[in-house]
C-alpha cells in the first residue's frame, strides 16, 4: 500500500503530456525499479529515506552556516507541462562530483522540477583576475593543470550519469551562464563560493546581470571549511600575538559555523545532453586557449604530465594512500624533501586548490576515528597535529586575504616596504640577473637550484624547499619578495592567491609572520641540510652534482678537492655555476641593515612626536585637544617591546578594528635596535614611552591590559614573555593527566622564558621516587628516577632497571628533550641548542628593556611552523 501511495504521488508529479529525455528516462527507471522482487524493493526504499535524511541533514548543516538554500529546496509548484525547468551548475574551482553541494543542489532542483541539470564551464581571463593589480589571474602552470582536470571531470560525468557532460564557454560570465539557463529553462544557477578579490567582485557582478533577466545566482560553501566572512579575531580573549594561528582556529571554531559531513556524489543525475549549444557556447575543451601558446610550442608541460593524475579519482587516490602511508610519520617527515613520494608530505595542496577534493571530507575523515585516517583508534588530528593545523592555515591564508584584499602587493607591515636593500630588476640590470638565474635555479647553491628545476619540471616544490628559495631571494638578493610571489604563481600547479602571498609576505619579514622559529635553518649554503641529508634531491634536479659523493659535498660543491670534482666531472663556473653571492653573512647582514633603519625611523617618529608633545606642555598649551579620536596608528614599532604594529583591517576583530596589534617580531630585529647606535635607540624608545601610553591606540589582548596610562598603551604583554604558553601547556598537560587519573603536572617561567612539566598518562605507585633532570625527566618502575639529563637537580638516587623516559617539553616528536644520543648530536639536540641560544638573547632583551621571548619563541612548536602546501 505504502509502495502504491509512492508510485501515484511520483506519477502525480509527472508532465501529462510527453515527457522530456529526462523524464522518460527517470520513469523507465522507476518502472524498472517496481518490478523488483519484495526484498529489493525494501532495500530500495530503505535507501531512498537514508538519502531523503541525507539531504535534510545537508539542508541543516547549510541553514547552520546561514546559506540560503531556498531558491533549491523550497517546495515547487508542478511545473508547467510543456515546460519542465531544469537547473544549470557552474564549475569554477570546485572540479569535483564528491561533497559537491553546488552540483547537489542542481541535481535536487531539476528533479522536483521536471527538468535537467546543465554543467558549464565558462572561461573569461578578463574576469579572472587583472596581473597589474593584487587579484592575478592564473598562472600558465594552473591553466595546464585547469585544463586536464576538466577534461577528466567531463568525461567522469559523462561515464557516470550520461548526457553531453560539460558546456564549455568562452566570453563574459553573465552572458553565457544566462544562455545556459535558457537552454533548460533554469530560474536558478548553482556555484561554489570563490574568494580571490576579482571572483567576489565579478560574481557580485554577474549575479547582478542575472537578476535583471529573473534568475538566481545561488554561490554554496565547498572551497572553504569555514566561513570567512564572518570570523572575527576577540584579541581580549587571547593569549598569542595578533595575526598568529590559534587566535585565528579559535575564532573560526566560535565564529565560522560548523563544517558538516560530507556528502557523496548523486547516485543519479539528469544531465543534459545538448552541451554545445546556446550563445557563447564552444564545442570542445581545446578551442578555449586554456593551454598556454608557450607549453603548445614547446610541450614544457610533459613532465607536469607525467607527474600528476590531474584527475578527481587522483586526488581520491593521493589522499587514501597518504592516510594509508604517510599521517602516522608524518610529524617526523615531514621536513623530508628527499622522501617526496613516500611519506614526508601529502601532495594534496593542487588538488585542494582546484576543488578536486574536498577540504571537508579530509576535515571530518582526521576527526573521526572510524575513517581510515586512525591507527589504533586514534583520531588522525591526533596522530599528525601539524597537518591538522595545515587544515587552518590554509583558512587562515583565505581570512587574510579577505580582510587585506592587497596580499598579494601590499605588505602587511607597511614600513617595510621602504627598505633601503631592496633592489629592483624593473631598473636594475644586475638585480635582474640575479633574479633570473634564481628563477632558472642557476644560483650556484644546490639547496636552491634543486628546489627551483624541481618547480620548472613538475609544478612543485617541497615546503622546506619553497622556504629556502624564497630566504634566498629576499635576504641574500634583496628582492622584493612580490617577485617572488609573481614567479611561484605562474609556475606552480598549486598557485593560490590567497596561501601564496601569505607565505611570500612572512618570508620578506613582511607578513604577520616572520618566520623567527626557522631562523637558523633556513641557510642557503647547504649548513642546514636535514630536509636533504645525503643530497638525494640534489642528484636528482641537479644532475651535473650527482657524481659527488653523498652527503655534504653535494651540498657544498666548492669545499670539494680538485680531486673529487674532477672525478665527478664537475667544474664551479662551467659544468655548474659558481655562487651568485660569495659571501652570505655579508649579505644577510645587509638585509638586517635594512630592517634596522626602516624600525629606527619609526623609533624616531615616536621620539619625535613625544618631544613635540612634551614642548607643548611646557608652553603651557592645553593638553585638552587629545581625546579617544586623536589617538595615533601611524608608529608602527613598539617602543616597550620592540615588536612591529599592525593596524588590525576592517572586519578581522571582534571590537578592535582600526586600532593597533603588536605582531610577533624576530629577536634579532629587537636585539639590533636595542643595541644600535650604541643604545641611542633603546634610549629614545624609553623616552617616548609615556607619550605611547597616552597617545597611541593599542587594543587590548588577553595577555594583560594596555597599559597603565587608563587601560590604554602598550606594555609588555604576558605573551611576549612566555608566560601564556606556558601555562597553556601546563593546563592542557594537567587536564590530560586528569582524565588518566593522575595528576602531577606543572608549569613556570623564569628569566623571561619557560618551562613545562608533566608526569600525566601514567601512574606512580605509593612509595616511588620521582627523578628531576635539568629538562626532561625519568620514573622508575617502582623504584627511584633514573637521570635522564645531562645535569640533575634532584637527589641521587639508586638507578631502576625499569625506569621508564618521558619528554617533558612540547617538541617535535622524535628523541625527546631529555635523551642523549649515542654519538654526536643528533637534530633535535641541535634545535635544543638554537633554542638555548635564543633564551640567551631574550636575557639580553630583558636587560634593554623588560622584554622576553615572544609567543612561539621558546620552542619549535607546531602552532606555528610554515605550511605553504
Amino acid at each position: 500500500m505504502a509502495c502504491a501511495r509512492l508510485h501515484a504521488a511520483l506519477m502525480a508529479r509527472a508532465p501529462p503530456s510527453a515527457p522530456s529525455r529526462a523524464c522518460a528516462r527517470d520513469l523507465g527507471h522507476r518502472a524498472r525499479t517496481w518490478s523488483l522482487r519484495p526484498h529489493s524493493r525494501r532495500r530500495f526504499a530503505s535507501a531512498a529515506a537514508a538519502a531523503a535524511d541525507h539531504d535534510a541533514d545537508d539542508a541543516a548543516a547549510a541553514g547552520a552556516r546561514t546559506i540560503v538554500l531556498e531558491a533549491a529546496d523550497a517546495p515547487r509548484s508542478p511545473p508547467e507541462a510543456s515546460a519542465p525547468r531544469g537547473a544549470v551548475v557552474w564549475f569554477r574551482q570546485d572540479l569535483r562530483l564528491d561533497d559537491n553541494q553546488a552540483f547537489r543542489a542542481a541535481v535536487r532542483a531539476a528533479n522536483r522540477r521536471g527538468g535537467e541539470v546543465l554543467c558549464l564551464f565558462v572561461w573569461s581571463p578578463d574576469e579572472e583576475g587583472n596581473d597589474e593589480g593584487a587579484s592575478w589571474a592564473p598562472g600558465e602552470a594552473s591553466r595546464v593543470w585547469l585544463h586536464h582536470s576538466l577534461d577528466a571531470l567531463d568525461r567522469d560525468i559523462r561515464r557516470r550519469y550520461g548526457g553531453g557532460g560539460i558546456r564549455f564557454a568562452a566570453g563574459e560570465h553573465a552572458s553565457a551562464v544566462a544562455a545556459a539557463a535558457a537552454d533548460v529553462n533554469a530560474t536558478a544557477v548553482f556555484a561554489s563560493a570563490r574568494y580571490e578579490p576579482a571572483h567576489v567582485e565579478g560574481d557580485a557582478r554577474t549575479r547582478r546581470a542575472l537578476a535583471e533577466g529573473g534568475i538566481e545566482l545561488i554561490t554554496l560553501p565547498g572551497h572553504l571549511l569555514f566561513d570567512r566572512d564572518k570570523i572575527r579575531i576577540d584579541m581580549e580573549r587571547e593569549r598569542y600575538f595578533f595575526g598568529t594561528l590559534m587566535p585565528f582556529v579559535h575564532a573560526a571554531e566560535k565564529f565560522g559555523g560548523e563544517p558538516g559531513a560530507p556528502s557523496p556524489a548523486p547516485p543519479t543525475a539528469p544531465i543534459a545532453h545538448d552541451g554545445s549549444g546556446g550563445a557563447g557556447g564552444v564545442s570542445t575543451l581545446a578551442s578555449l586557449g586554456l593551454i598556454p601558446p608557450s607549453d603548445a610550442a614547446r610541450d614544457w608541460s610533459a613532465g607536469l604530465r607525467a607527474e600528476w593524475d590531474m584527475s578527481e579519482s587522483g586526488a581520491s587516490e593521493a589522499w587514501a594512500q597518504f592516510k594509508r602511508m604517510g599521517l602516522a610519520g608524518y610529524e617526523a617527515t615531514h621536513g623530508r624533501c628527499d622522501l617526496t613520494h613516500k611519506s614526508s608530505t601529502s601532495l594534496l595542496s593542487p588538488y585542494l586548490r582546484f576543488g578536486q577534493l574536498s577540504p571537508r571530507r579530509v576535515y571530518s575523515e582526521l576527526r573521526d576515528a572510524r575513517f581510515g585516517t586512525a591507527v589504533d583508534g586514534v583520531e588522525g588530528r591526533r596522530l599528525s597535529r601539524t597537518f591538522w593545523h595545515r587544515l587552518y592555515r590554509r583558512e587562515f591564508a583565505y581570512w587574510q586575504l579577505g580582510v587585506f584584499p592587497q596580499l598579494a602587493v601590499t605588505s602587511w607591515r607597511s614600513h617595510y616596504e621602504s627598505r633601503g636593500d631592496w633592489r629592483w630588476p624593473e631598473r636594475d640590470p644586475a638585480a635582474a640577473e640575479d633574479l633570473r638565474r634564481w628563477q632558472k635555479g642557476e644560483t650556484g647553491f644546490p639547496v636552491v637550484d634543486a628546489g627551483m628545476r624541481r618547480l620548472i619540471r613538475t609544478g612543485w616544490m617541497h615546503q622546506t624547499e619553497r622556504m629556502l628559495a624564497a630566504t634566498f631571494l629576499v635576504d641574500y638578493l634583496h628582492i622584493h619578495w612580490s617577485h617572488g610571489a609573481r614567479w611561484f604563481h605562474d609556475y606552480l600547479v598549486d598557485a593560490d592567491l590567497a596561501i601564496n602571498s601569505m607565505m611570500w609576505q612572512n618570508a620578506g619579514k613582511s607578513g604577520l609572520d616572520q618566520w623567527d622559529v626557522f631562523a637558523g635553518g633556513l641557510a642557503p649554503d647547504g649548513s642546514a641540510r636535514t630536509h636533504d641529508p645525503n643530497g638525494e634531491t640534489i642528484a636528482q634536479y641537479v644532475p651535473e652534482l650527482a657524481g659527488l659523493p653523498p652527503g655534504h659535498l653535494r651540498h657544498r660543491p666548492w669545499e670539494a678537492s680538485a680531486k673529487t670534482l674532477a672525478n665527478a666531472g664537475v667544474t664551479i663556473g662551467d659544468t655548474y655555476p659558481a655562487r651568485i653571492v660569495p659571501d652570505v653573512d655579508a649579505a644577510r647582514a645587509r638585509m638586517l641593515t635594512g630592517v634596522l633603519e626602516v624600525r629606527a625611523r619609526e623609533v624616531a617618529k615616536a621620539a619625535a612626536a613625544a618631544a613635540e608633545h612634551a614642548g607643548s606642555r611646557s608652553d603651557d598649551r592645553s593638553d585638552d585637544s587629545y581625546d579617544e579620536t586623536s589617538r595615533r596608528t601611524d608608529v608602527l614599532v613598539d617602543v616597550f617591546t620592540g615588536a612591529d604594529y599592525v593596524v588590525a583591517p576592517p572586519g578581522s576583530t571582534v571590537a578592535a578594528d582600526g586600532a593597533l596589534f603588536p605582531l610577533s617580531t624576530r629577536k634579532e630585529f629587537k636585539r639590533a635596535l636595542a643595541k644600535a647606535e650604541s643604545g641611542k635607540l633603546a634610549a629614545a624608545m624609553g623616552a617616548a614611552r609615556d607619550w605611547a601610553l597616552a597617545r597611541l591606540d593599542v587594543a587590548a589582548t588577553g595577555a594583560g591590559a594596555r597599559g597603565a596610562g587608563g587601560g590604554r598603551g602598550c606594555e609588555p604583554s604576558a605573551d611576549e614573555t612566555g608566560f601564556a604558553r606556558a601555562a597553556d601547556i601546563g593546563r592542557k598537560r594537567s587536564a590530560r593527566a586528569a582524565a588518566a587519573g593522575h595528576s602531577h603536572s606543572h608549569s613556570h617561567s623564569h628569566g623571561g622564558h619557560s618551562h613545562s612539566h608533566s608526569h600525566g598518562g601514567h601512574s606512580h605507585a605509593p612509595g616511588e621516587a620521582i627523578g628531576h633532570a635539568h629538562v626532561g625527566h625519568t620514573h622508575g618502575g617502582g623504584a627511584a628516577g633514573r637521570r635522564s639529563g645531562s645535569r640533575s637537580q634532584g637527589r641521587k638516587t639508586p638507578r631502576s632497571t625499569g625506569g621508564i623516559e618521558h619528554r617533558s617539553s612540547s617538541w617535535a616528536k622524535g628523541g625527546g628533550s631529555g635523551r642523549k644520543a649515542a654519538k654526536g648530536l643528533t637534530a633535535k639536540e641541535v634545535e635544543r641548542k638554537k633554542v638555548k641560544a635564543g633564551r640567551r638573547e631574550a636575557r639580553e632583551l630583558g636587560r634593554a628593556w623588560s622584554s622576553g621571548l615572544g609567543v612561539g619563541d621558546v620552542e619549535g612548536y607546531g602552532d606555528e611552523s610554515s605550511d605553504w602546501d
